[in-house]
């Protein structure tokens, strides 16, 4: 009777804990983690620039040491806050150009003007290392600013007659744009240097079609313009990825970065770091063999299947947290391919712009294609970014359009607010 009783005992004990195990052992892939990836070729080699040779400090300026700089006549008082609302509003080519207002404010701030034409003459130009999500980045602001007032410079010196020399300085901020995307920062640098090109290449854009200087004279600026710099995104992107993979590591040991995650609730069963830079790692990869040329469309289908990789199936809760965590980093990337391919466009906007002046020149009227164009006004017909056909044109309205970001729009809508709305559009005004 004993050895019985022993035997139900055994029983009583043997079989819940070898259920238990077996039960513990199907939830380790639900609790290990994986080990760290392979990452090195996401992770990109950064060399300090010696200050000396550093363009970046010559513009480095708290608000407090730009306002400094800003002269003020004797007697003069703060601006009031209509006066400084006219002074945003005064951009060229816009309702609220003054050229008057305009002159004024170069006066004022002349200053700053000398540190961004320093800053060109430095032979480097590179932002501190940034490799944390948190870290601010308070002088982009100002060098978009410093940007803008050399726009209005350019502006001016076009009204006042000094077509050469205004189409030098609007080159010049195409060439600071360029700078600050190839300056060591993660991608927000980068398309903050992209906004400030397309300022630049805006204002060529225009000059060009109301400048009275020989072709030939235009033509050394039209041919100065850079190409995309693919090299200059993907290294941005690699810093990108840097600090995403860093936040991961750190919401793992207990920083919230902003989620708001309960404390009482664990984060080890739900969040894999390992595992969840793996995936951000994954993702930032498709955003570098993403061929520049794709268009938008191509982009949008390689990055939707990527997003579902990223997610997994939707039945298996492993690493849970990390998957949110990972698709709530990168969905803002999607952003960039629209970035890029108005990059794109206003990039070449000026060399088509100006072929287009040329061939109604030659021609006494525009061309019923822009097929005609080439390849004695161009070597080459640039394709629409956003769907990689044909640019649309149309010769009565005098415009020429892109699909835009939803792929459908036709160049049509057009109102007094908002002047061509959908996809980025060139206006022809001869």
């Amino acid at each position: 009777m004993k050895k019985v009783k022993n035997r139900r005992w055994f029983l009583w004990l043997a079989v819940p804990t070898a259920i238990a195990g077996f039960l513990g052992l199907l939830s380790l892939p639900f609790v290990i983690d994986e080990p760290p990836p392979n990452d090195a070729h996401l992770r990109p080699v950064r060399s300090e620039v010696p200050r000396e040779r550093n363009g970046f400090f010559a513009l480095n300026l708290t608000r407090e040491e730009a306002e400094a700089l800003v002269e003020k006549g004797a007697g003069e008082e703060e601006a009031s806050e209509e006066e400084l609302e006219k002074e945003r509003e005064c951009a060229p080519f816009t309702e609220g150009w003054n050229l008057d207002l305009a002159e004024r404010i170069l006066k004022r701030k002349g200053r700053l003007l000398e540190r961004f034409d320093e800053s060109l003459r430095f032979p480097e130009f590179q932002v501190p290392e940034i490799d944390q999500v948190e870290m601010p980045v308070p002088y982009l602001m100002e060098l978009r600013d410093v940007s803008q007032l050399a726009l209005i410079r350019a502006a001016v010196l076009f009204d006042c007659g000094n077509e050469p020399e205004a189409f030098h300085e609007a080159f010049k901020v195409v060439q600071f744009g360029l700078r600050l995307q190839g300056a060591g920062g993660p991608s927000i640098h980068f398309l903050v240097g992209r906004s400030i090109k397309a300022g630049g290449t805006a204002c060529i854009t225009r000059f060009i079609e109301k400048t009275k200087l020989d072709a030939r004279e235009v033509q050394s600026v039209v041919d100065s313009l850079p190409a995309f710099d693919d090299g200059m995104w993907k290294a941005a992107l690699r810093r990108e990825y840097v600090i995403m993979a860093n936040a991961a590591e750190r919401f793992s040991r207990g920083e919230n970065l902003g989620l708001d995650w309960p404390p009482f609730i664990p984060r080890r069963p739900f969040f894999k770091p390992q595992q969840t830079k793996r995936l951000l790692g994954e993702m930032f990869q498709t955003l570098l063999d993403s061929p520049h040329r794709l268009p938008v469309a191509e982009k949008r289908k390689l990055w939707a299947s990527a997003l579902e990789k990223v997610r997994g199936p939707r039945w298996v809760p492993t690493n849970f947290l990390g998957k949110v965590v990972a698709e709530l980093m990168v969905q803002p990337h999607e952003r960039s391919f629209l970035d890029l391919a108005t990059e794109d466009f206003s990039l070449f906007a000026p060399k088509l712009l100006f072929a287009l002046k040329r061939f109604h020149r030659d021609r006494g009227a525009l061309p019923d294609s822009l097929d005609e164009l080439a390849p004695s006004y161009l070597k080459e017909i640039p394709r629409d970014p956003f769907d990689g056909e044909k640019l649309r044109y149309d010769k009565a309205r005098k415009i020429v359009w892109t699909v835009g970001p939803d792929l459908s729009f036709n160049g049509n809508p057009e109102s007094e607010e908002t002047g061509i709305v959908g996809g980025p559009a060139l206006r022809i005004g001869f």
